[in-house]
């Protein structure tokens, strides 16, 4: 049951209370009128006829025109009596029903709000949860960033230094086809020089003819380095050119993990603004409950007021009964009695106005 509810099972109650007390008012004035009235026109024969048409001032009148017959009033004042007894019974009534209800309404708000905080301290354990295992994330990423950053540091100066051995292997093989060029220069120059002199030299040319297939077959072995030099070259070329793929395809892995990380911060975040919706609606509530509980107060303070306006209404008329043998003093007591509901009556219409007026602020 919600604090809406409770407040009108209150109104509910309160409107009931209101009803039975201007019935039994009602009825205690129709009662001191009528033994007025029966009494009057016992001489005339018949009494008033259409008595429940009577209006107050009418009532009034002809209880006052029966004011002498004191065994009709003292009938009357019994019934008043028992007309103020059923009323005080009701008025017990009717507390003990506003104690269970507000007892329920304070035990269903103490509850919601129970469950409530343990519901908040949940979410407010889950959002602990959740950015320790951001912090974790993070530090996870942190140090995954490091280690390639690491990892591609290696690789540039390791490409580095194989771009720098290749620039040497060139330009040791440009100056081994140097050299090759400049013997084969020299080796046919030698040539040239021994056919001149083939006939003096026939020993010497020999000599140089060896030299040139010594120089030749060096020039084969050279020529042989050279394509193992370029082959080697290749390869490298193909391996730097995987480490590059590699390197961009971690790259590629890492801002997807990057992604993956802002899509959960920013549903954490999300996380928090519901968080703080609730408890902004959790203190509304709890204020919603003071001004519940501020109307309660009045309510209950009202209520005793009314009892005690009853009990000096019974004691009103209990004293009445002792002062039967005077009709003067009937008179007066039965006219203080009229008073005392009339008075009754305005005090209760100032009641139903204090508790409209509380009714309206407690309202939400």
């Amino acid at each position: 049951m919600s604090s809406s509810s409770s407040r009108t099972e209150l109104e509910r109650l309160v409107a009931a209370l209101r009803t039975d007390v201007f019935a039994q008012a009602d009825d205690m004035a129709y009662d001191l009128s009528a033994g007025g009235a029966g009494a009057g026109a016992g001489g005339g024969g018949g009494g008033f006829a259409g008595v429940d048409q009577l209006t107050s001032a009418e009532r009034m009148a002809a209880y006052s025109v029966g004011v002498a017959t004191p065994s009709r009033s003292i009938a009357a004042l019994s019934k008043t009596e028992k007309s103020v007894e059923r009323l005080y019974n009701s008025m017990r009534t009717t507390e003990a029903g506003i104690d269970d209800a507000m007892k329920f309404s304070s035990e269903v708000h103490k509850r919601a709000l129970q469950q409530k905080d343990t519901e908040l301290n949940q979410l407010k354990q889950l959002l602990v949860a959740k950015e320790r295992t951001i912090d974790s994330l993070r530090d996870t990423v942190e140090s995954a960033k490091r280690t390639l950053e690491a990892k591609l540091t290696a690789i540039t100066n390791e490409l580095a230094a194989r771009d720098g051995e290749l620039h040497e292997e060139r330009r040791r093989t440009q100056d081994l086809a140097y050299r090759c060029q400049q013997a084969e220069l020299l080796a046919q120059t030698a040539v040239d020089a021994a056919k001149r002199n083939e006939e003096a030299r026939e020993a010497e040319a020999d000599e140089l003819q060896q030299k040139l297939r010594d120089l030749r077959r060096d020039i084969a072995t050279i020529r042989e380095e050279y394509g193992a030099q370029s082959a080697t070259l290749r390869q490298e070329e193909t391996i730097r050119k995987a480490i590059e793929h590699e390197r961009e395809h971690e790259r590629r892995k890492f801002q997807r993990e990057l992604n993956k990380l802002q899509k959960k911060a920013m549903a954490e975040d999300a996380l928090i603004e519901r968080v703080s919706e609730l408890e902004g609606k959790l203190t509304a509530e709890k204020k919603s409950r003071k001004a519940n509980e501020k109307w309660l107060d009045a309510e209950l303070k009202t209520k005793e007021e009314m009892e005690g306006l009853f009990l000096a209404l019974r004691d009103v008329a209990l004293s009445s009964r002792k002062a039967k043998k005077s009709a003067v003093a009937q008179n007066m007591r039965s006219t203080d009695l009229l008073d005392d509901n009339q008075r009754l009556r305005s005090e209760l219409a100032a009641v139903r106005t204090d508790v409209s007026r509380a009714l309206r602020i407690a309202s939400p």
